[in-house]
């Protein structure tokens, strides 16, 4: 049965057009999908009782649901695991910030890319979410943290975080229809603007070039990892099927589409990319391109091959950028200690698979 809320208001207002039932009436539904979360049509109690029994007969709703709820003692960041209609499991996570929080949802279950340095490239690619189930998250966000949450550990109750990261399980720009249909429903029915919206990827250029033609000022974060192709492939496979030539070129064709800074995120792995020549190359890279460098410091999960570098490497790695003139930030991972940082999501998710 089809999924309800994974359409959108134009599609809604369509099928009930068929049914001669007046526009406004599609208003009233994506208000109960996409504001107040409901769970049945029976919900949905300004709609009439016989269009309530047919969309009943002809639609479902899906949301995810909460299995478990992990906080870290350290910073406050939390993971949410989540179940989905099919039994398969996700995670999201709450990061806490002083100008207002970040919220981290999935794309897929699973990934196909292989990153070596990401507990998700363990799993395995399992399926692509719906825009119904990337779209609750942020839903199902909002109203745990709105009603369920602790009076003590609530956000504001209208907004409970101000961002929205696609940099969960999985690879956003592989299930690129879907993830642009969420962003669309996220935008425009549940009330999040583009300029609050990133997208990170380990770069699928086509999709770069897709993304930019798009009509909302969404943020894009490129996964760099490496200066140059062939060490890059070593812990990224999918730089041997996209080159950084062709990686850059739909960088520059997306900042001259959007005029907006473009993120760089640089996970340092020790012995693998830190080296003084790599910061070197990296700037080089980068030349003349309106960016930013986010360094992330490795963050290891259950037998990560690699280990994180010493703080003096990456404190040499930020000044050899900068001495070069790049924007650079030394990111914290929030939630590494509950397995919640940047490359660590799915540890829950693929111990559940494989119990059942």
């Amino acid at each position: 049965m089809i999924a309800i809320n994974d359409l959108d208001r134009e599609e809604i207002t369509r099928t009930l057009s068929e049914l001669g039932e007046p526009r406004y009436r599609a208003v009233q539904i994506c208000d109960w999908l996409y504001r107040r979360r409901a769970t049945s049509f029976e919900d949905m109690t300004n709609l009439p009782l016989d269009l309530r029994r047919h969309l009943s007969k002809k639609f479902a709703i899906k949301r995810v649901r909460l299995i478990d709820e992990i906080v870290s003692p350290e910073d406050g960041a939390t993971k949410y695991l989540l179940q989905l209609h099919d039994s398969l499991h996700i995670e999201s996570v709450l990061l806490p910030h002083p100008r207002g929080a970040t919220l981290c949802i999935s794309s897929q279950v699973g990934c196909a890319f292989g990153c070596r340095f990401c507990a998700t490239a363990t799993m395995g690619f399992i399926r692509n979410l719906s825009p119904g189930e990337i779209v609750d998250q942020v839903n199902f966000a909002i109203d745990y943290l709105s009603h369920e949450t602790p009076k003590e550990r609530r956000q504001v109750l209208k907004r409970p975080f101000s961002n929205v990261v696609f940099m969960g399980m999985g690879e956003p720009l592989a299930n690129f229809e879907n993830v642009v249909k969420a962003i669309r429903i996220i935008i425009e029915e549940v009330g999040i603007g583009s300029r609050h919206i990133t997208i990170s990827t380990c770069a699928i250029p086509e999709k770069i070039v897709k993304l930019a033609e798009l009509p909302y000022e969404i943020k894009l974060a490129i996964s760099l990892n490496n200066p140059r192709d062939e060490k890059r492939k070593e812990i990224m496979p999918v730089a041997g099927k996209f080159a950084l030539k062709e990686v850059m070129a739909a960088a520059r064709y997306y900042y001259s589409k959007k005029k907006r800074f473009l993120t760089f995120e640089y996970v340092l792995i020790e012995g693998i990319n830190d080296s003084p020549r790599d910061a070197q190359e990296v700037a080089r890279l980068l030349e003349g391109l309106p960016s930013k460098i986010n360094l992330i410091a490795l963050n290891p999960f259950p037998d990560c091959p690699y280990r994180r570098p010493k703080a003096s490497t990456i404190t040499r790695f930020a000044s050899l950028l900068e001495a070069k003139g790049r924007n650079v930030t030394v990111r914290k991972s929030l939630g590494s200690d509950i397995l919640a940082g940047c490359g660590q999501l799915g540890t829950l998710a693929n111990k559940l698979r494989h119990k059942s």
